[in-house]
C-alpha cells in the first residue's frame, strides 16, 4: 500500500483500529487518516507547518477524563523538540 512520497513515517494504530498516518514533506508534517480495513477516512491534510527538515515525528494516543483520546506528536522545530496535541487527529495545538 503506497500512501505518498515523504520521510520519517509515522503511524499510531489507535485502539478502536483507525490508522493515524504521518510523515514528513519538506518543512511540513502531512497525515492521513484510514480505518481498521485502509479505507481512506480523510485524505492527506497538513498536520503541522514549519517543522524543520530533518525533523523525525513519534505519535501515541493517551486517555483523558470521560474516556476521551487525544494523540500527541513529538518533532523537531528550530533546533527543539515540540510536543503538540490533537482531539481529532488533524488539528493540532
Amino acid at each position: 500500500m503506497d500512501i505518498a512520497s515523504g520521510f520519517a513515517p509515522a503511524v499510531l494504530e489507535a485502539r478502536k483500529g483507525d490508522k493515524f498516518i504521518y510523515w514528513v514533506d519538506g518543512s511540513d508534517i502531512k497525515g492521513q487518516i484510514r480505518d481498521n480495513k485502509n479505507t481512506v477516512l480523510k485524505a492527506t491534510f497538513t498536520a503541522i507547518t514549519d517543522v524543520d527538515e530533518d525533523t523525525g515525528i513519534a505519535v501515541d494516543e493517551s486517555w483523558k477524563t470521560g474516556g476521551l483520546w487525544q494523540i500527541g506528536i513529538l518533532f523537531k522545530k528550530d533546533d527543539v523538540i515540540t510536543f503538540k496535541k490533537s482531539n481529532n487527529g488533524f488539528e493540532f495545538t
